[in-house]
């Protein structure tokens, strides 16, 4: 009987009371692609082929993605690197690998706010969170040292104007009782440490709590012209439309 209440606890004093005491925090992830293409035979043959393939194993090992967040609001962005001594497809690769910025306040509960890189910057895309209607499993795995549980979502996109849907799935962990996470993949019961989307995986390279003053200022709400994803697909499409027609 003494082993129980002992057991009980220290489990209540950590997940209560070291955990519960966590006012803020900050998710580093890495990213893999799915791709097989680097070891199949005509890329082992092609010297380009190859190059490019290698360009993205570098670019891949360069790459941080970070997730800061407070009791109430996360952040989601790349993290920016130098690329001064960086081969040129490498640094192409670099650049070019950009989900954009993500903004998600847990009092406006179903909207994350996306602002895109470049051109796009001006405008702020109003994604729904429950867009992705998770389906919760009792699949487990550890990360870290969390105790990670594996939700399913369906993700639904629009490619040269055909719709398509496909499962992302996102392990996320009750110890950190947040509902963030990477880009959109958010609204669990838990901190989200792993996503595996159709592509990629993002995975957890290190975890720290307790923000500095200057960190915690970065989580705000990205300024431009609010749209939803239809309205900005049709902008997009509109702005190529537009640069064809000036190459004839």
């Amino acid at each position: 009987m003494r082993k129980i209440f002992v057991y009980t606890f220290f489990t209540i004093f950590f997940t209560t009371g070291v955990f519960g005491q966590i006012k803020s925090g900050e998710v580093t992830y890495g990213l893999k692609f799915h791709s097989k293409a680097s070891k199949s035979e005509e890329v082992k043959k092609n010297p380009t082929l190859r190059g490019f393939a290698d360009a993205i194993e570098k670019a891949e090992d360069l790459l941080n993605f970070k997730l800061i967040f407070n009791e109430s609001k996360s952040l989601f962005y790349k993290e920016k690197i130098l690329t001064i001594d960086i081969d040129k497809t490498v640094k192409v690769m670099v650049s070019s690998i950009n989900p954009g910025t993500y903004f998600y306040n847990s009092d406006e509960s179903n909207k994350v706010y996306k602002q895109n890189k470049g051109t796009s910057k001006e405008y702020v895309v109003v994604l729904n969170k429950e867009d992705l209607n998770w389906k919760l499993t009792q699949e487990k795995k550890i990360i870290g040292n969390h105790t990670c549980f594996k939700a399913i979502g369906q993700k639904n996109v629009t490619i040269n104007d055909k719709s398509i849907s496909y499962d992302v799935i996102a392990w996320y962990t009750p110890n950190l009782n947040y509902n963030y996470g990477p880009n959109e993949y958010l609204g669990l019961p838990g901190l989200v440490l792993e996503v595996v989307d159709y592509k990629y995986t993002l995975y957890l390279k290190e975890l720290a709590f307790n923000l500095t003053k200057k960190k915690a200022t970065l989580i705000k709400k990205p300024t431009g012209i609010e749209v939803s994803q239809n309205e900005f697909s049709k902008i997009l499409k509109a702005k190529t439309n537009k640069l064809k027609s000036r190459s004839f």
